[in-house]
């Protein structure tokens, strides 16, 4: 329980760091740099999640299953995972290179942040694996209080050295962004050394193919939900250009702030939920998930309601007053976090269980509604329209998830 407090201590001191970076950025860079860079972030948010294709919350799985006593069991699955991960996170940095410098893509950024735009994605996704790997083997503090709070304040040193230089830019801050990411993952990876377990023999093709299906059924969900959530941000640039996309950012990074208390409490969860599933402990299962719905959902919604009081002022106080344009979609987005909050650890369990096929299904629903209703309100009410089809999804996704879960439970 000590290391689950320490966890959450470090993922709010994280926010309340992202949140300063981020009124440092706004009030510095021009409205389109900012949507620039916050493509840039969602980006990298995406490869981090997604770009593993899964093996990162499969090795989580496997890891915590074989943790016991299998150690060859355990460095063959992180052997599998780190190699593949490596070969996809350099085919993707060379993919994203290929289409500024070829086909004329991604073209409102320049050569250099291109450069940075390649050597950045491949570095998350093997944040993301590491810290799935080192959470399988139980050590959960220890996996994600760097990426939690280290990479912020890594970000927000250079932020702030930059600003008081007056060189903060575009570039710049996209640098500061890919560095403070390599320094997480050399200490990650110094960290997973240091736990053993590796370096026990070749993983065999059994173990390799295991890996990659089970990943691809994570995938297959997993991927559907972060589109789900990063998509809008990419629908505000289709139908506005950057300077709306800086908009609906600042209303996406206040308004989602405890998406990220949610998946702390998730992936503490996460091996237990493994494991209970594995056992039938069904009683325990659900009462693991009880827990973690109001400890994530009750805080979520004391802040939606915080900010549906306080969010003009806020934006007002920190802000240019061309972000006020902000503060509705803000309020939506912040009940839809709460909604995903309340429910999200039964599609966690779901993940953890071998059942991501269920969650695959929901998450498709809500990843149809959220296109459609943010092609068809976006254009009319902008950022708000797009925030609407995001609670609708999250409804979608999360309530009915956890309705099949209950009703099956009985």
């Amino acid at each position: 329980m000590s290391d689950s407090l320490l966890l959450l201590a470090a993922k709010v001191g994280g926010i309340g760091v992202q949140l300063v970076t981020t009124i440092f950025l706004a009030r510095s860079l021009a409205l389109e740099a900012m949507g620039l860079y916050a493509l840039f972030y969602t980006a990298i948010g995406i490869s981090r999640a997604a770009g593993p294709l899964g093996i990162d919350q499969a090795s989580t799985r496997l890891i915590a299953m074989a943790e016991a006593g299998n150690h060859t069991r355990v460095s063959h699955i992180s052997l599998a995972g780190s190699g593949l991960t490596l070969l996809m996170g350099l085919t993707l940095g060379g993919a994203i290179w290929a289409c500024s410098e070829f086909s004329g893509l991604l073209n409102a950024y320049s050569p250099t942040e291109m450069i940075i735009f390649s050597v950045g994605i491949p570095v998350f996704m093997g944040i993301g694996l590491l810290l799935g790997q080192i959470r399988g083997m139980g050590h959960n503090l220890l996996a994600q209080a760097p990426d939690a709070l280290g990479l912020h304040v890594l970000l927000l040193i250079q932020i702030l050295f930059l600003r008081a230089d007056g060189a903060l830019t575009l570039t710049s801050a996209m640098a500061s962004l890919a560095i403070a990411g390599w320094a997480v993952f050399i200490f990650q990876c110094i960290v997973r050394l240091n736990l053993g377990k590796l370096f026990l023999g070749l993983p065999s093709k059994h173990t390799i193919r295991e890996l990659i299906t089970e990943g691809l059924r994570i995938f297959q969900a997993h991927f559907l939900t972060v589109a789900t959530t990063n998509l809008p941000v990419f629908f505000a640039a289709a139908l506005a250009g950057p300077a709306a996309v800086a908009i609906f950012e600042i209303a996406r990074r206040f308004g989602n702030l405890f998406s990220v208390l949610t998946s702390s409490i998730g992936a503490t969860y996460s091996p237990s939920f493994a494991k209970f599933s594995q056992s039938g402990e069904t009683q325990r299962l659900k009462r693991l998930i009880l827990d973690a719905g109001m400890l994530a959902g009750g805080a979520a919604f004391i802040y939606a309601v915080l900010i549906a009081l306080l969010g003009k002022h806020v934006i007002g106080i920190f802000f240019p007053q061309s972000y006020l344009a902000a503060v509705q979609p803000m309020v939506i987005i912040a009940v839809a976090t709460a909604i995903n909050a309340t429910f999200s650890s039964v599609s966690t369990c779901y993940l953890m269980s071998g059942r991501s096929h269920i969650v695959r299904n929901f998450t498709l629903a809500a990843f149809g509604i959220v296109c459609l209703i943010s092609w068809w309100l976006g254009p009319v009410f902008g950022a708000t329209g797009i925030s609407i089809a995001i609670i609708l999804s999250r409804l979608t996704r999360d309530g009915g998830i956890a309705y099949h879960f209950w009703k099956r439970s009985r």
